[in-house]
C-alpha cells in the first residue's frame, strides 16, 4: 500500500458554513457530556441561535444538572442507508444556563417530550467539524 487511504475518496470535509446549515436542517441532535468519568449522550431538540445550540431542558434531570459544568459536543447527522451515503456534523465547546429574558419563540425548538422544559442551555462552539460521504 503505497500511501493509500483507508477509505475511498468520497469522503470529504464539510466546511464550517455548511456544517451549520446541516445543524440547521434537523430539529433533534444529540448533546455529549461526562457524569463521574462516565461520557453520556441524550438527544434533544434543538435552535441555532447565530453560532450557538440552544435547548430546552428540565432542571430536575442529569442533563440540567450537569450543564453547568462546562465541555461538551453536539452531534447531529443524517444517512441514507439504501445508498450508503449521510453526513455528520460535530460541534465542540462550552455549554452555559441562558437566564435571559429574551422570548423563546414559539414556534422553533419545542422539546418533543412531555413536561416541563424550562432551563435554557446555550453551547457555545469552539470546533466544528464534519464529514459526507458519497453514496456508491
Amino acid at each position: 500500500m503505497s500511501g493509500e487511504r483507508w477509505y475511498p475518496s468520497q469522503v470529504t470535509d464539510l466546511e464550517t458554513e455548511e456544517c451549520y446549515e446541516l445543524l440547521a436542517s434537523r430539529p433533534v441532535g444529540r448533546i455529549a457530556f461526562v457524569v463521574d468519568g462516565a461520557p453520556i449522550v441524550v438527544p434533544v431538540n434543538h435552535v441555532v441561535d447565530g453560532e450557538d445550540i440552544v435547548f430546552r431542558t428540565s432542571p430536575r434531570t442529569e442533563l440540567g444538572r450537569q450543564m453547568i459544568r462546562g465541555r461538551v459536543a453536539f452531534e447531529v447527522d443524517d444517512f441514507d442507508e439504501f445508498n450508503q451515503s449521510g453526513w455528520s456534523v460535530l460541534f465542540q465547546g462550552t455549554a452555559e444556563y441562558d437566564d435571559s429574558d429574551e422570548v423563546w419563540p414559539e414556534d422553533q425548538g419545542r422539546p418533543w417530550a412531555e413536561g416541563v422544559r424550562n432551563l435554557v442551555v446555550r453551547i457555545r462552539p469552539r470546533l466544528v467539524t464534519g464529514r459526507r460521504l458519497l453514496g456508491v
